[in-house]
């Protein structure tokens, strides 16, 4: 069986993709404040926040899939990447990938979120969903992707959420030294691409590293 890991980044959507599903004034949460003049800076505080994409990236209504990288075995690093305005295509080719025969295992750090977010925005691009992903992901077994936090969790379903960078520490595992931080991805994006993928690679192969040092199961 080939295995191959995989990890994907998202980014904001362009406001004026995402402009229909603006915030009001009135949603804003104010918690204690009463004070109309902190109220009214609170709003557009938030409203600002909002229009920069200040947590879009991890809504798949506001986002997209900027770049998905994987490894095949103990082969290289590849990736995929939305140029802007293509990321149907990179959806097209991931979904090739997994429609080639079925001895092949997927393997992601905390997978519900990646192969969520890709099935998620494959449905908001009009892209069918091979029936067989959408039995998996709602299975306790799925047949062909595996986690590396759900095996670190070693059947215990209460285990809480744990990142790749503290589970690769804790097996000594190389981990990033990116400039790159998750949260603040999508502005290195913008201004260095190379150093984005860098960031992506090194998150596929800690996950490589971590799944071997488990036994690979």
């Amino acid at each position: 069986m080939s295995t191959v890991f995989y990890d994907i980044e998202t980014i904001p959507l362009a406001l004026e993709k995402r402009e229909h599903l603006r915030p009001s004034a009135e949603s804003v949460k104010l918690g204690n404040l009463k004070d109309p003049v902190k109220v009214a800076a609170k709003q557009n505080e938030a409203l600002a926040a909002w229009d920069a994409g200040e947590g879009a990236a991890l809504d798949p209504m506001q986002c997209e899939i900027a770049l998905l990288g994987f490894c095949i075995d103990d082969g290289g690093y590849n990736h995929l990447t939305n140029g802007g305005d293509d990321e149907d295509l990179l959806l097209h080719e991931f979904w090739d990938m997994v429609a080639k025969p079925s001895n092949v295992l997927f393997v992601a750090h905390n997978f519900r979120f990646d192969l969520g977010m890709i099935v998620r925005r494959s449905w908001l691009n009009e892209i069918t969903v091979p029936p067989k992903v959408l039995n998996d992901i709602n299975s306790f077994s799925p047949n062909q992707w595996a986690d590396t936090m759900q095996v670190w969790g070693a059947g215990d379903r209460q285990t809480t959420y744990m990142s790749l960078d503290k589970l690769a520490k804790a097996f000594g595992v190389i981990v990033k030294d990116s400039e790159v931080t998750g949260k603040e991805f999508y502005k290195w994006w913008e201004k260095d691409r190379d150093a984005c993928i860098e960031y992506n690679r090194q998150d596929v192969e800690a996950t490589r590293d971590v799944w071997y040092a488990m036994g690979g199961i």
